[in-house]
């Protein structure tokens, strides 16, 4: 485990290996020390828009003493991505490196349009995404502390439900079709299990885009 400090000492010792400018959005519990909303991680998680910053980032990672784990599936839905994420490992963390896509999760124009937050590590750029975006990519990870994150986001930040069925049914067209039906369940596990203030209505609302889902499957 790492903290918020760490973290940030951590991103700038790669930054330091980098030799071009780099950019990547910070996704899961490490976005969400940048939010207050967590106080320490384990895995560092970043999605790369650009192949080039994706294998950059890579090498940097080999060059300061991590080293990839091909045999490493941690995601519930790991099976249905096409880009198959890189896995690090260190001493006390590890990365998981995206492209593109979050297993069946793909980074649009919208989520881009939220990002409010960057900061600069040397060569490093990290977007910092928004607590709507950090729920809905923690239901397509679907790891054992996912739940537990994104209730703790929910609690900690007024999030928009609207937003997050809006960009589910994005999810729908342009990634993978049944989405909307594995955030159904993710969020009736939040506010069943978890005791998430998630409204009825959303639920209802969510309900409609799964049966239209289902039909495109």
């Amino acid at each position: 485990m790492i903290d918020f400090n760490q973290q940030k000492e951590l991103l700038e010792l790669v930054g330091r290996q980098l030799r071009k400018r780099t950019e990547a959005l910070l996704i899961g519990g490490s976005a969400m020390m940048f939010h207050g909303a967590k106080a320490a991680t384990f895995d560092i998680d970043l999605v790369f828009m650009d192949k080039n910053h994706f294998l950059r980032f890579a090498d940097a990672l080999g060059s300061i003493g991590f080293s990839e784990n091909k045999q490493f599936e941690i995601f519930r839905h790991y099976e249905t991505a096409k880009i198959k994420p890189k896995i690090f490992l260190g001493s006390d963390t590890r990365f998981d490196l995206f492209l593109n896509e979050v297993v069946c999760f793909k980074i649009t124009d919208s989520i881009l349009s939220r990002i409010k937050e960057e900061h600069e590590f040397g060569n490093l750029i990290v977007k910092i995404v928004a607590p709507e975006d950090i729920i809905l990519l923690k239901c397509a990870t679907e790891r054992a502390k996912d739940r537990v994150d994104a209730a703790e986001l929910a609690r900690k930040y007024r999030i928009d439900w609207k937003v997050v069925i809006s960009e589910s049914i994005l999810q729908m067209n342009v990634g993978k079709a049944v989405y909307p039906v594995f955030l159904l369940s993710f969020l009736h596990e939040l506010r069943d299990k978890l005791k998430v203030d998630i409204p009825d209505s959303i639920l209802a609302e969510l309900e409609a885009v799964c049966e239209k889902a289902l039909k495109m499957k």
